[in-house]
């Protein structure tokens, strides 16, 4: 298990140190030998593991073998039909601000962005948000996957969940809903990534039923908030 490699047990404090004084450590950890190869492997989920916006640079035997978290890839975001532009997010800052505003639209239910990387249309990240709670679709190479709660319903006849995507209808399962951190954690990690975010659990569903009747979304006139950039 790479939870008892010294690359992971050093990420594991970096994330400590980052959830109680919120820096961002950048830091070098030289090793004697190579850093574990496979799927399953340091190399593979130390990016996953460190917090936005820190890093560790692994120094091997041979001094060419770097492993960082990858920089952040700026994030596009999409969410009411009379948006015109593209509105970017390509800061950690950003990103919250822009997740803060959408979910201020809000109305009888809550609101989805669709969310993609700039510069690559291989997959989206749909995000939902609705007051303390919000839910995910991931579509990738992988599958479109929903969103877990940790503490999934029992009832497998209970009713679909209902957000507004641009004025239309979007269904989720009933036992997707998360807490806000957990959609921010995810949203950011795909930034990173760039991949389906493995901080939140996922499942396969297909929605239940079309509605007929949109509900309302909370019109907002800037559509945005803030300048985009680009």
């Amino acid at each position: 298990m790479i939870r008892t490699h010294a690359e992971a047990k050093l990420a594991a404090l970096i994330r400590q140190h980052w959830e109680t004084t919120g820096e961002e450590p950048q830091v070098t950890l030289v090793i004697n030998h190579e850093v574990c190869p496979g799927r399953m492997s340091c190399r593979t989920y130390l990016p996953r593991l460190l917090p936005p916006g820190c890093s560790i640079t692994v120094v091997t035997e041979d001094p060419s073998h770097l492993h960082r978290r990858p920089d952040l890839t700026p994030l596009i975001f999409w969410y009411a039909p009379d948006q015109e532009d593209d509105h970017i997010a390509a800061t950690p800052a950003e990103i919250d601000a822009a997740l803060d505003h959408i979910a201020t639209l809000a109305g009888n239910v809550g609101v989805v962005a669709e969310i993609t990387r700039e510069d690559d249309d291989t997959d989206g990240l749909y995000a939902g948000l609705n007051g303390t709670v919000g839910t995910l679709h991931y579509v990738g190479p992988d599958a479109g996957l929903y969103s877990r709660s940790p503490n999934p319903a029992t009832d497998s006849d209970a009713t679909a969940l209902t957000y507004d995507h641009q004025w239309n209808v979007m269904e989720f399962p009933p036992d997707s809903e998360l807490s806000i951190a957990d959609i921010r954690a995810a949203v950011h990690e795909y930034a990173h990534t760039g991949t389906r975010p493995t901080c939140v659990r996922w499942q396969e569903w297909s929605p239940l039923r079309d509605l007929d009747s949109p509900p309302a979304l909370a019109h907002d006139d800037s559509a945005w908030g803030s300048p985009s950039h680009g």
